[in-house]
């Protein structure tokens, strides 16, 4: 087994709080006590005063609680190939990795939350680090580690295979409650053999002494092979599963399963999406949302032009993988059922319609002046309300409508004006550090010590008059950004003065609106509450909160 070394000094108190220690002079300090402290390691923020993680150990282990945590982890800048790092934190802050040496940046999941491991491997070639899709593992082990610790997991584990490291078999228990899986980034081949045999399209057969007979085995090269134990023995085939962002503790979704349905709902759900890294052909995904904020699929592996696709509230991907191309083919999508509002002729009438199922509601193109139109909804997922004019200065399209919630408009001067609406309530894990354009009138977002972000960058975009407000009891301050100013008040347009009978007075000035300051950030502490809204006529967001209360 390689050496393991264990440093995580008491006593010192929050990263941020201690004495600060750069991580090349941690590491100078470590090689002079100790020339040959190299193979694994395991460090937290304390012992090397915050996140700079140092080069020279071929697996890094970094370790955060509460009390022990730091806000920005940045990868070891001199590593050597195969080198790994695993993060592992049971703190209540979410943290995140510098993206500035991944090399998968700009699809892997860079932030660290309660619960999870990341795990990154050093690419030589690149002379990046590349994040291992964790496909819904919890933990991480290196095979020497896995040599004795298979047989006592308590989650979905995965097992990381270096060439430094590379047993010539792995030895799955005899039986388990949990998915094992094999990363491999070693330029050998290994053999996964089980006890009981393994049940694979894929596998070979060797002697074994213990059995006297021939036992199924699975070779496994470069990337990712994942196991379950089923019926009495191992297999890399498992039954369709129902997951949520919650069970994964992110948006990673595994291989191995014949359909795979990905839920999203607030409160479980992730921006992020990535399809799964080695299907079969005819695997099927199908992810849907129930979610006010927008996901997104990468479509890196799709049949398909463009950019990240969308995933609204209240709609439905479904993707089947075709080997014979080896890529994800989009299906057809179904979409919601139309429904345009007949209203009645009369004036100053009040009209109603309630959604039973997820539709889409068309206000209609005209209607008598003070008509008033309510809109509720029973149904079980999002619906939409959608126009054709504008919705008076909250012009927004489409309006998300969820189950149980009622929105008002009023028909007046040729458009529909919002008269009352539901505010969409979000936690700060919802939110993510950069905010969604709103789906409603009124977001508010709740900020505490378990569900804390360091930095919130506020949409570029927004209806006009639409509302952002944030509130936080963290004991942690968090920094706003975003094109904002401060808020001004506004002298109204003096009245038209009297003139001499027969002789019409003159227009009165245009309607004062001026620009505020222009702030770079807005600090939130604890107890503070600031409300941000967007002015449709400047396209940037007003606030009366210049700064830390």
């Amino acid at each position: 087994m390689s050496n393991i070394s264990v440093v995580d000094p008491s006593g010192l108190g929050n990263a941020a709080g201690a004495d600060s220690t750069s991580a090349s002079e941690f590491q100078q300090a470590i090689q002079a006590s100790d020339p040959n402290a190299v193979g694994e390691t395991i460090l937290t923020p304390n012992a090397i005063g915050g996140g700079e993680l140092p080069s020279g150990y071929s697996v890094l282990t970094f370790d955060m609680a509460n009390g022990n945590w730091t806000g920005t982890i940045t990868l070891p800048k001199q590593a050597k190939d195969q080198d790994a790092v695993i993060i592992r934190s049971e703190a209540g802050y979410a943290a995140s990795v510098a993206a500035d040496n991944v090399e998968n940046a700009d699809k892997a999941n860079l932030t660290v939350v309660t619960g999870t491991n990341l795990l990154f491997v050093y690419n030589e070639e690149s002379q990046k680090w590349y994040r291992v899709p964790m496909a819904g593992h919890t933990k991480v082990m290196t095979a020497s580690q896995a040599a004795d610790g298979l047989a006592s997991i308590s989650s979905d584990t995965l097992v990381l295979i270096t060439d430094r490291d590379n047993p010539i078999l792995a030895n799955l228990p005899e039986k388990s409650d949990y998915n094992i899986s094999f990363f491999s980034a070693a330029n050998t081949v290994t053999g996964i053999l089980a006890p009981n045999g393994i049940v694979s399209d894929s596998s070979n057969t060797m002697w074994v002494q213990d059995k006297q007979s021939y036992v199924p085995y699975v070779e496994i090269a470069e990337g990712l092979y994942q196991f379950w134990y089923n019926d009495g023995s191992w297999t890399d085939k498992n039954p369709p599963a129902a997951l949520t962002p919650n069970d994964l503790k992110g948006g990673e979704l595994p291989s191995g399963h014949s359909t795979v349905t990905f839920n999203l709902s607030d409160g479980n759900w992730v921006r992020d999406i990535t399809l799964p890294q080695s299907p079969s052909d005819g695997d099927r995904v199908v992810i849907s949302s129930g979610a006010t904020m927008t996901a997104y699929i990468d479509t890196a592996n799709v049949d398909t032009t463009g950019g990240p696709l969308e995933l609204r509230a209240g709609q439905s991907h479904t993707l089947v993988y075709d080997a014979s191309i080896q890529k994800w083919a989009l299906q057809a999508q179904q979409p919601l059922i139309q429904v345009p509002i007949v209203l009645s002729p009369d004036a100053g009438s009040t009209a109603s319609y309630e959604m039973t199922v997820a539709s889409e509601v068309v206000l209609p193109a005209t209607a008598p002046n003070w008509t008033v139109l309510t809109i509720t909804s029973s149904a079980s997922a999002d619906g939409r309300i959608v126009d054709g004019v504008a919705y008076g200065l909250n012009k927004r399209d489409p309006i998300i409508v969820k189950p149980n919630e009622s929105y008002s408009f009023e028909f007046h001067d040729g458009m529909w004006n919002l008269r009352n609406y539901a505010a969409h309530e979000l936690t700060a894990a919802q939110a993510t550090a950069n905010l969604e354009p709103p789906t409603a009138p009124v977001t508010v977002i709740t900020i505490s010590d378990g569900d804390w972000l360091p930095e919130m960058k506020l949409p570029d975009s927004a209806g006009a008059g639409d509302k952002i407000i944030i509130k936080s009891t963290a004991a942690q301050s968090t920094t706003i950004t975003g094109n904002m100013h401060a808020d001004v008040q506004v002298q109204p347009t003096p009245p038209r003065l009297p003139t001499r009978p027969g002789v019409e007075p003159p227009p009165p000035p245009p309607p004062v609106n001026p620009i505020g300051e222009q702030l770079d950030s807005v600090v939130l502490d604890g107890g503070d509450i600031v409300t941000f809204t967007w002015d449709g006529y400047g396209s940037y967001w007003r606030t009366n909160h210049y700064g830390s209360a």
